[in-house]
């Protein structure tokens, strides 16, 4: 489960639906204790899987639909850390992203193994 603190909520409001799909991944992959991005459905978090996590599935009439580009992925996350959400740490070649605004704790730590 996913608790979106008030703060996020201000600063999601008003961005377009990609930034807030991507930042529920990157939720969703985080570590409760640090706040860092450790994976992604799964898998280890990559450009290339933050694009498959947000993907748009195909629909008879829809576009844009399928996976965005890793340079799109790489301006998704340019305009959450703008937004004051997260911040990357690493290398250009890395995806290794802290969530800022997210409550981190041991206790929430444990909480996400426990489940």
């Amino acid at each position: 489960m996913i608790v979106i603190t008030e703060a996020e909520f201000e600063r999601l409001k008003g961005a377009p639906h990609d930034a807030v799909v991507c930042y529920l991944q990157l939720r969703a992959g985080m570590d409760r204790a640090t706040g860092h991005v450790i994976h992604l459905q799964g898998h280890a978090a990559t450009l290339r899987s933050l694009g498959a996590a947000i993907a748009v599935s195909p629909a008879p009439g829809l576009q844009g639909t399928g996976a965005p580009s890793v340079s799109s992925v790489r301006r998704i996350v340019a305009r959450l850390e703008r937004q004051g959400l997260v911040r990357r740490e690493g290398d250009d070649r890395s995806l290794s992203i802290r969530c800022l605004l997210a409550p981190t704790s041991p206790r929430l730590a444990k909480i996400q193994k426990i489940r």
